[in-house]
């Protein structure tokens, strides 16, 4: 180093860079928290939807069953 001004510039931007890369992995880090969050909420959505349509097609299929049913008493 020629003078003190030039390691105090030296020294300040390195700890900018590391502010900077602090800043990055935080980001990275918050990012990937909200893609799994929302794969969660995909995941958990998409079991709630497949559920509500099993539960449809069982109520349909036990309706035509009586409705058949009742037709071959009546």
């Amino acid at each position: 180093m020629r003078n003190s001004r030039d390691a105090i510039l030296v020294r300040l931007g390195a700890d900018f860079a590391g502010v900077l890369l602090a800043g990055d992995l935080f980001a990275a880090a918050l990012f990937a928290g909200v893609l799994f969050a929302a794969a969660l909420l995909a995941g958990v959505l998409l079991a709630g939807v497949l559920f509500a349509a099993a539960l449809f097609a069982a109520g349909f299929l036990v309706g035509v069953f009586f409705t058949v049913a009742s037709m071959e008493v009546g």
